[in-house]
């Protein structure tokens, strides 16, 4: 297993939160320069790899293409000899349905979201400068259930 960065910084401002400045600005990696890193990873042995950056939801909002996780899950996952791809640090008020659909139904990307609840309180959100509400997020996770009961369980 090995981590692949995806990208670095954010862009959010919550209101407990440092990472903007420190890391700066949120920048996507080019999908050719991460599918070379992961062929590069599975010559070396690694069978899973695990997208990490402080928010993998924003990927490719910045190279203009709010989706590229989505597109990009299939084709690392496709990697000769990668068996498993795993997407972190997804922040639920901005979780996309296509994304939730390619993570619980293409084979090779594991069936798990790692979402950051903070809390459900829209005024607490409010006040951590966070979005969604807990009907939001009770209807990503029963939507995301619903694509794949099995969710949060490994396959084999």
């Amino acid at each position: 297993m090995a981590p692949l960065k995806i990208a670095s910084g954010c862009d959010r401002r919550c209101a407990f939160c440092a990472i903007p400045s420190f890391r700066g600005a949120f920048t996507s990696r080019r999908p050719a320069e991460l599918l070379t890193e992961a062929r590069w990873l599975a010559e070396q042995g690694v069978r899973e790899l695990v997208l990490v950056s402080e928010n993998s939801t924003s990927y490719g909002k910045d190279l203009g293409d709010p989706a590229l996780l989505a597109k990009l899950l299939p084709e690392l996952a496709a990697i000769e000899g990668i068996v498993r791809v795993r997407a972190s640090y997804l922040q639920p008020a901005e979780l996309r349905p296509e994304l939730v659909e390619v993570i619980c139904n293409t084979p090779g990307v594991a069936a798990y979201l790692d979402l950051s609840f903070q809390h459900a309180s829209e005024p607490l959100l409010r006040r951590m400068r966070r979005f969604g509400s807990r009907e939001r997020f009770l209807e990503l996770l029963a939507t995301a259930r619903a694509m794949a009961p099995e969710l949060g369980r490994v396959r084999t």
